[in-house]
This record gives C-alpha cells, sequence and structure tokens, in this order.
C-alpha cells in the first residue's frame, strides 16, 4: 500500500470529523448580540490608516483610482 499524500490525510480527516451544534438558545443569543452590518468604507479607512489625510484628498485620490 503506498503512503497517503497530506490531501488524502486531510480529506479522511474531515470525512470522519463530527459535527458539533451550538444549542438553538446559544444561537438565538448570538445572535442578538451581533452588531449591524458596517460597510466598507475606502475613504474612511484611508483617513484612519494616515492621520494627515484630508477628506478631500482622500475623495480626490479615490476619484483618481476609481472608487
Amino acid at each position: 500500500m503506498r503512503p497517503m499524500s497530506e490531501q488524502e490525510i486531510w480529506n479522511e480527516q474531515i470525512a470522519n470529523m463530527k459535527l458539533k451544534l451550538t444549542p438553538k438558545e446559544d444561537f438565538k443569543k448570538l445572535l442578538n448580540k451581533s452588531k449591524p452590518p458596517t460597510f466598507y468604507d475606502p475613504t474612511a479607512n484611508a483617513m484612519e490608516r494616515h492621520p494627515n489625510l484630508t477628506k478631500e484628498e482622500a475623495e480626490a485620490i479615490a476619484l483618481a483610482f476609481g472608487f
């Protein structure tokens, strides 16, 4: 018998894995605690990462790069 590849070992481990479900009550608690979705704003992200960047400069760069 030939040795198993890493992919075959992984596939066998996944196939033999037992699925662990969260109790319904815990799942509902997690849903209630979650924040509303936040949307990615590249301009705000750039201004946060670069404190010296003004909103006008960030908008001009965004317009130049097409987003």
